[in-house]
């Protein structure tokens, strides 16, 4: 069941380091308050929708060619997959609708994201093989978590350090997250999950 979840996940690990590193890099490159706002606000509904589309194409292609022979453990985590894509495209639909009131709160959602993310990444890590990845992959799940926990921290404190501050916070934790998506990538690219 550990290995099923970990090469379920790591299926699109390449795909959303490379969204996490160009956002981070978006804003610490660009810190102002209008791409923090306006940017990132689109970012994020793209996020969520490219991951829900390419969930749903997982999960249809999955259906049809393991008719049959997947195990009880794989069908679970197809429909809990499945179940992550209604969600996914639920909150892009509601983030597009209500985006005049809800763009104000773009590092918040960010923040809470990441912090999801986190908590996601640590069950992931303790879905490796050796002690050595879980060692290396709950470091990083803990790094994102934290880097999150700090943005938030920005985001609802007293304005330290002002949007410069927070999109530094916030870009390092998605940078963060780039970094824990590539290392599981490499790490289901070695030879132990052939």
């Amino acid at each position: 069941m550990k290995l099923i979840l970990f090469k379920r996940f790591t299926k699109l690990s390449l795909a959303r380091a490379a969204f996490w590193l160009a956002t981070g890099a978006g804003l610490l490159i660009m810190p102002e308050l209008g791409f923090l706002l306006n940017g990132a606000f689109y970012a994020l509904i793209g996020c969520l929708l490219v991951n829900a589309v390419l969930r749903a194409v997982f999960f249809v292609r999955g259906t049809n060619m393991e008719r049959g022979r997947d195990s009880k453990a794989e069908r679970i985590c197809r429909y809990i997959g499945l179940a992550v894509t209604v969600l996914f495209a639920a909150a892009a639909v509601h983030l597009i609708i209500f985006r005049e009131w809800l763009n104000e709160f773009t590092p918040a959602f960010w923040g809470g994201l990441l912090a999801l993310e986190g908590i996601l990444y640590f069950a992931i890590a303790l879905c490796a093989a050796t002690a050595p990845q879980k060692f290396i992959l709950v470091i990083l799940s803990a790094a994102v978590f934290l880097g999150a926990v700090f943005a938030l921290g920005f985001i609802f404190g007293f304005g330290a350090g002002g949007v410069l501050g927070m999109a530094t916070v916030l870009g390092i934790a998605l940078l963060l997250a780039f970094l824990f998506e590539i290392t599981a990538f490499f790490i289901r690219r070695s030879r132990m999950y052939k």
